[in-house]
């Protein structure tokens, strides 16, 4: 079983998450002599993955169920929810490379992609009759209120009871996506020195769009977010200094997201305020980063990496209450997301390692720490202090640790190992479940052995 809201209490407990991925890939590639001034790669890809979910979850002691057990007057505190999806890709693409000179190198590519995408899915009574019964009283609300007709019977137990606002009717969710798109990538190497490389690129490329797996009330949620597409610009440097002792990367890059996909609130007429995917119209993140990494002394290496990430929303009409109309439905209210920070995204990230290596007695003894922290950051969208208090996702700073022994070789290695040695406290993600704000906490402290060996 996992608990999803860290009390006690039945909030949103898993009693049972199954699940599988059967996957099959082929890709087919062709190109020239990677030695050539002139170099080219075409090739295609198909993909075909099938995807199965089954979950089932208790919630007795939620808010909703309290309420929903006195509408249909017993207990309501259980349901399952399954999905089944279909991804189908295909794509065809082609890269070059042409070395003006030595020190100039130009680099350009195109992909073309088909995805096709295919859901099923539905929400169910798991044997007790409390889903069914609420929801057959739910639907047949809807339905004098719509003028859908007369009453339906009771929906059958392991029938889905998800509203098809259009029908009236509950019923299993069904529907598929296609989409296709053309990424391509443009760039310039400048080797400005036998030891400076500089570069700039510039590229389009897209995610997919899908459907979420949830338990559902109304198709609504099972509603599927279309692709979002992303142009990267970044421009950098590659350099070692002192007999390649040292060796130092930077780069700035800027990112023009357009109907990213993120979780967010929707806002049904009949049910309220609702959890979906929504895409995003337009945001940008935009940052920097340098690593350095150093042979201070024999056996001795050092290496530190820092980012900086600037993730904002530049304009998304979002959901921030609702309100009941003249009716009694709901209406949506809006706020202006515009500036929002991206889920997810802290500003800081950063990385201190050394490792050291010492020959004794015919094998090589081996050391090293890491250090590596992160400033806050937010688990949801949110433009009010409130939320932005409530759903913050803390920073931290984690200290690992390794102790072993190698083969001179490499062909053997025995070493123990610590992750977050301290102890820290921290959480990965911050959400809402039901009446419960959930902080999904970071792993504690852990230690293990790892043995490594390669056969030849």
């Amino acid at each position: 079983m996992q608990q999803s809201h860290g009390t006690y209490l039945q909030i949103l407990d898993v009693n049972r998450n199954d699940g599988s991925i059967k996957s099959f890939n082929q890709e087919l590639r062709l190109a020239n002599d990677a030695r050539s001034s002139f170099r080219w790669v075409v090739g295609a890809n198909y993909e075909h993955s099938r995807v199965r979910e089954d979950d089932e979850v208790n919630y007795a002691d939620s808010t909703s169920s309290y309420v929903n057990t006195q509408v249909i007057g017993q207990d309501y505190d259980q349901a399952g929810y399954n999905n089944r999806q279909r991804l189908k890709n295909y794509a065809v693409f082609g890269n070059v490379e042409y070395d003006i000179s030595d020190q100039l190198t130009l680099k350009g590519g195109i992909r073309y992609t088909e995805a096709k995408r295919s859901s099923v899915n539905k929400t169910f009574d798991l044997g007790d009759g409390s889903i069914s019964s609420l929801f057959t009283t739910v639907i047949n609300t809807y339905r004098q209120i719509f003028d859908f007709g007369g009453p339906i019977p009771l929906v059958p137990l392991g029938d889905s009871v998800s509203l098809n606002s259009q029908t009236g009717l509950p019923g299993t969710f069904r529907d598929k996506l296609n989409e296709n798109s053309t990424s391509w990538m443009l760039g310039v190497n400048y080797k400005a020195t036998p030891t400076l490389l500089l570069y700039a690129n510039v590229s389009k490329g897209y995610k997919a769009g899908s459907f979420p797996g949830v338990s559902a009330g109304t198709f609504a949620q099972y509603a599927a977010v279309t692709q979002e597409s992303l142009v990267d610009y970044e421009a950098g440097f590659k350099t070692t200094l002192f007999d390649r002792k040292v060796t130092l990367n930077g780069g700035v890059f800027y990112y023009d997201y357009k109907n990213k996909q993120l979780r967010a609130k929707i806002v049904d007429p009949f049910f309220n305020a609702l959890d979906g995917l929504v895409n995003v119209p337009k945001s940008r993140v935009k940052g920097a980063e340098l690593e350095l990494s150093a042979r201070v002394v024999e056996g001795l290496t050092v290496s530190a990496a820092a980012t900086y990430i600037d993730a904002k929303v530049r304009h998304y009409q979002g959901i921030v209450g609702s309100v009941a109309n003249e009716v009694g439905l709901f209406d949506p209210i809006r706020g202006d997301f515009s500036g929002a920070r991206l889920p997810f995204s802290p500003k800081w990230q950063s990385s201190l390692s050394a490792d050291y290596s010492l020959p004794l007695g015919g094998v090589n003894l081996t050391m090293g720490t890491t250090i590596s922290s992160q400033s806050k950051s937010l688990g949801v969208l949110a433009i009010t202090n409130a939320d932005k208090d409530l759903y913050e996702v803390n920073g931290r700073t984690l200290v690992s640790a390794r102790l072993g022994v190698e083969a001179p070789d490499g062909r053997w290695a025995v070493f123990g190992w610590g992750r977050n040695i301290f102890n820290k406290y921290y959480w990965t993600n911050t959400i809402q479940t039901y009446d419960t704000v959930v902080r999904y906490a970071g792993r504690p402290a852990e230690y293990g052995l790892t043995v490594r060996f390669k056969f030849q």
